[in-house]
């Protein structure tokens, strides 16, 4: 619809002036290229941007950022709230590292989101002590190595359910739904990106494990960014090493 495609350009818009303005600002914006690890000589033409933001005169931080560019837009039906759910599910686990855990062992203050185009993590942290380094490899387990056991995730549907309860309480919350489903028809954009509790209770693992795969686990969906104090050199080395080497994606 027209309506829908005037949302996307304003949205492509906005991010690239911004985008646009950090590098003016900055001139910190790299370039992870990412190759064939079966067959070295062979590059694919995927660049995976990384903007580097030194902020020296701050206080002693550093922040990492990894974003996605799909969102729960992309959801077929009958699957609302299912990359809202799949966020949760990354919230728990990544490879070997119990999430919580690592990020309280370096002080972070740590969140993530989950919008209509995108969904991104991120993590402030003491600067100084190599975190960003971590944080980078351990981002990189996060996309491709989420644990998917059943006990979790009864445990995070559940939770979930009782966030979307709360929500669905919300006057401001339900206007906004409504306003958006007369805008938008069946675009992907005429709901919250919360999801529907129906929907939730009906989720099974098999469906976020494809919308993991659609979207985290495809180079050419990710942005990265790093702000603060860190050694820009270590930084694009670092990133170079896991997400250069990530394999090419079905998005």
């Amino acid at each position: 619809s027209l309506g829908m495609f005037l949302l996307l350009c304003v949205s492509w818009l906005t991010f690239t002036i911004w985008l646009a303005v950090a590098v003016a600002s900055y001139g910190g914006l790299k370039w992870i290229l990412r190759h064939d690890a079966g067959a070295p000589r062979k590059y694919l033409f995927v660049l995976i941007p990384l903007l580097l933001i030194p902020d020296p005169a701050k206080k002693p931080d550093v922040t990492v950022a990894v974003c996605y560019n799909k969102g729960s837009a992309i959801e077929g039906p009958g699957q609302q709230g299912a990359m809202h759910a799949l966020e949760h599910m990354k919230f728990r686990r990544a490879g070997k590292w119990d999430v919580k855990e690592e990020h309280s062992k370096r002080q972070a203050d740590w969140n993530g989101y989950t919008d209509l185009d995108r969904v991104c993590y991120y993590q402030s942290m003491p600067a100084g002590r190599g975190h960003e380094l971590w944080a980078l490899r351990f981002e990189n387990d996060r996309a491709r190595n989420t644990n998917y056991d059943s006990k979790g995730f009864k445990e995070e549907k559940t939770a979930f359910l009782s966030e979307l309860n709360l929500t669905f309480d919300d006057p401001n919350f339900l206007l906004e739904n409504a306003v958006a489903n007369a805008a938008f028809g069946f675009s992907g954009y005429e709901r919250s990106a919360i999801g529907n509790p129906k929907d939730v209770l009906d989720l099974e693992i098999p469906t976020i494990q494809a919308l993991d795969k659609l979207v985290y686990q495809d180079p050419n969906n990710i942005v990265i960014a790093v702000s603060g104090q860190f050694d820009p050199k270590s930084v694009i080395d670092v990133a170079q090493e896991p997400f250069g080497t990530m394999p090419q994606g079905t998005g």
